[in-house]
């Protein structure tokens, strides 16, 4: 399924939701309760709309999890002095970076000196 991005009109925040194509809207609602219009530049960019892009959720609910950006339970402190303000998961003995989008994605593949084929 894609990966679709809105922004809030009035407070600005933007987000992603992944929903089918036959369940996609223009606009949504909110947290704070205004109409958040889809943000097609920003979809496009990131590379939103692509259904590869689900593989950031690697706490394993959904897409795939990579396991070459975790770190061992004995690693611990070189992860900490890494990513002193990124937060970690541990699942299935890993340490797993807790992302919350593709591009925090991008950017902690970076930090790992990865690049994204």
């Amino acid at each position: 399924m894609p990966t679709y991005i809105y922004q809030c009109s009035d407070c600005k925040t933007v987000y992603e939701k992944i929903l089918p194509m036959s369940k996609a809207e223009w606009t949504d609602k909110c947290e704070c309760g205004s109409v958040a219009n889809r943000d097609i530049v920003a979809e496009h960019q990131d590379g939103g709309v692509d259904s590869q892009m689900r593989e950031y959720q690697f706490d394993g609910s959904n897409g795939t999890r990579m396991y070459s950006a975790a770190y061992l339970p004995n690693q611990k402190a070189e992860m900490i002095k890494n990513h002193p303000n990124r937060k970690f998961k541990l699942v299935n003995g890993c340490y797993l970076p807790v992302i919350k989008n593709r591009r925090d994605k991008l950017a902690f593949l970076k930090e790992r000196n990865y690049i994204e084929y």
